[in-house]
């Protein structure tokens, strides 16, 4: 059963919409096998159930993780070693930890 997401795409933070749209791969590419999710009020996918699940102090390490994704991708395909290779991010979460930012 294919389970929807329900949050409204105009209700995330801006520095979560740049790095969903900057790596459209990760995040919007839908996979038909695994339950997809819809940004409401957006015509795209969010493979993400409900945008990334963590404060803006994880911004850096998310962006980190996408840009290195988008690029082993990218090679992999490239390369012809895996021309269908894809990373799609369906959880991207904080649990049990903390970031201290340097006041």
């Amino acid at each position: 059963m294919i389970e929807h997401a329900c949050f409204s795409y105009a209700s995330l933070p801006q520095w979560e919409k740049d790095i969903i749209f900057r790596y459209p791969d990760i995040y919007l590419t839908p996979n038909v096998v695994i339950a997809s999710h819809y940004v409401e009020g957006n015509s795209s996918f969010c493979n993400l159930r409900m945008g990334f699940e963590f404060d803006e102090g994880w911004k850096g390490l998310a962006e980190e993780f996408s840009g290195v994704a988008d690029q082993l991708v990218k090679q992999l395909r490239q390369s012809g070693l895996q021309p269908h290779a894809s990373i799609r991010a369906y959880v991207f979460k904080e649990k049990f930890g903390r970031l201290i930012l340097p006041a």
